[in-house]
């Protein structure tokens, strides 16, 4: 089922900056120093909302293949290590912690890229990602370690950032969307300068899955989570694995592998 845009809450401190071309040959020419430079955040009410809502999910589990994505994803982090350094948010370089954060920007970076693949015939380059605490429980990629990078990306003009918000102004109306994140011009230009081509990104990085044990479940109705769109939502519940429901299974196990 699909739903028509809300209106947005136009209620927000964010900078607002002007929309950018979404063709990938369009975002990768823009010259030093545009726009995508003297902004991290972005108003919502900017925005085109349907791209907003069509943004698909940095799921953060994902890394570099290829050995150029790999020299790609150290260079990245170094530069965000750097950055920190720099600008006074840290004191001291990463030493045990280091693996984290590069591991982050690979699953981030190969999230970012993505949409410009091969196999998207019409790109929107927006992921969404909840900033939430809670939805970074038991991740692969901690909250400290994310905020950092988004905080790095953004500063580096590497990035575009929405912040959450309301997609509503009524007071009964308690839906929102959750951070949404789009790589640069010049993001998509380093890529493309260390041979990472944005339209094969599936060359250059291995996406991450967890496999259900049992693919078919069955769970009590609740209403979803602002926090995370990949988590069932509703109490699990028991039932009767028939051999019809082995049955139903058995395929999609296949699939899935």
């Amino acid at each position: 089922m699909t739903t028509s845009p809300r209106k947005i809450d136009a209620r927000t401190k964010e900078i607002a900056v002007e929309q950018p071309e979404q063709e990938l040959e369009a975002r990768t020419s823009q010259p030093p120093g545009s726009v995508y430079a003297q902004h991290r955040l972005i108003s919502p009410t900017t925005l085109d909302q349907s791209e907003l809502q069509a943004a698909t999910h940095a799921t953060l589990k994902a890394h570099a293949t290829s050995d150029e994505a790999k020299a790609l994803v150290a260079k990245l982090a170094a530069m965000v290590e750097d950055h920190g350094i720099s600008a006074g948010s840290r004191q001291n370089r990463r030493k045990g912690t280091a693996g984290k954060l590069e591991y982050a920007t690979g699953a981030f970076l190969a999230n970012l890229l993505r949409p410009f693949g091969a196999e998207e015939p019409e790109p929107n380059g927006w992921v969404c990602r909840s900033m939430h605490a809670k939805s970074f429980s038991g991740a692969a990629v901690s909250h400290r370690t994310f905020a950092q990078l988004v905080e790095g990306l953004s500063e580096l003009a590497l990035i575009e950032r929405v912040a959450g918000h309301r997609v509503s102004s009524e007071r009964d109306d308690i839906g929102k969307y959750a951070a949404r994140f789009r790589a640069t011009p010049a993001l998509l230009r380093l890529c493309i300068e260390h041979g990472v081509e944005p339209r094969a990104t599936l060359d250059h990085f291995e996406f991450e899955y967890d496999l259900p044990k049992h693919p078919i479940e069955l769970r009590a109705r609740k209403v979803g989570s602002f926090y995370s769109d990949t988590k069932p939502v509703g109490r699990s519940m028991e039932f009767e694995r028939t051999p019809q429901v082995e049955a139903m299974e058995a395929p999609l196990r296949e699939l899935n592998e």
